[in-house]
């Protein structure tokens, strides 16, 4: 469970926890962007995910990691349409599992 008063996941600092999900959640976009996910940024209801989305975004050695958002949804754009033909798209090819 996400502490309430402070930014990061666990408390004031960045921490392991935070590593672990930044990436992901800076993924969100492509979901958006391909798949019509709604935008968990603009709900109020996860106004604490913002913040943290804020205070880890903000973190230097998190801003020397991070991908522009246009070179994600670039890259996955074969994934997303069903065009990748590495080893992991074809394992995961969406008409294996309809």
């Amino acid at each position: 469970q996400m502490l309430e008063a402070n930014g990061f996941f666990l408390g004031d600092h960045f921490s392991i926890a935070d590593l672990a999900l930044a990436p992901w959640w800076q993924r969100l976009p492509i979901l958006m962007h391909y798949r019509n996910l709604h935008d968990l940024n603009k709900d109020p209801a996860f106004a604490r995910l913002h913040s943290w989305w804020a205070a880890v975004s903000s973190d230097p050695s998190f801003q020397k990691t991070m991908a522009p958002i246009s070179n994600l949804i670039h890259n996955y754009r074969e994934y997303a349409n069903g065009s990748a033909t590495s080893t992991v798209a074809k394992t995961f090819a969406p008409q294996k599992y309809l």
